[in-house]
Order: structure tokens, then sequence, then C-alpha cells
């Protein structure tokens, strides 16, 4: 896959908002490469990062993809801070290039997950 250009990416997390607005994070994992969202409402819907360097790209899709489970300590700290919490915002930060923002309702403080799409710079920080 190649990575989503500015514009693409805009189109993309609208279309993903509709789907995941106020949908509760059940389940994350990666394996380093993939990083794996599990949300629900409604429906099972899981969002797959991918953090190759090259093309790094995230999809949507209805199941669970086979990626290892490796505990790495942006997943614990996920884990223990996101998990069981409902996805409040999605948006695109094309002043920081092509990064997507997701923030997760929290009392009193939100947890944020900032996805940068940027090829041969990709990176996942959590706040």
């Amino acid at each position: 896959m190649k990575s989503l250009s500015a514009p693409e990416l805009v189109s993309f997390c609208e279309w993903l908002r509709e789907r995941l607005q106020l949908a509760q994070l059940q389940d994350l994992w990666t394996d380093g490469k993939f990083f794996v969202l599990q949300f629900y409402s409604k429906q099972e819907l899981v969002l797959v990062i991918d953090l190759q360097p090259q093309a790094p790209v995230l999809w949507l899709q209805e199941h669970k993809p086979k990626v290892v489970k490796s505990p790495k300590p942006v997943s614990l700290f996920l884990s223990a801070h996101a998990k069981g919490r409902r996805l409040q915002e999605l948006q695109v930060l094309l002043d920081r290039g092509r990064s997507v923002l997701l923030v997760f309702s929290a009392t009193p403080d939100p947890c944020e997950v900032q996805i940068d799409l940027i090829p041969r710079h990709p990176n996942l920080c959590v706040s």
C-alpha cells in the first residue's frame, strides 16, 4: 500500500470519524510493526496502523488481524489509560504534517494518541 496524501488523509479521517465517534476502545496490541486498536460501537471495528517507514498507513476493518501480541511500553500505557474509554475526537493535524489525533474521554484528563503518517518518519505518541 502507498501512504495517503494530505487530501486523501483528510477525506479518510472524515469517513473514519463517522464510524468511530463515541466508540469504546475494547482492546489494543502491537507486534512492533502494526498497532491495532479494537473498538466497539454497534459492531466490532478494528483500526490497524501500519508504521512501515516507507509507507505508513491506517485502515479500518471488521475483524481482528493476525498480529502476534508483543508487550511494548506504548501498548501498556494505552491499556492503562485509554482502554474502556470512548473516542471523543478524531482530527487531522496538517500543520504537524500528516498526523491524526485520537482523543479518548476521561475524567478528569483525556488520553491523546497522535499518529504521524509521514513517509520515512512514522511515529505514534501517547499522552
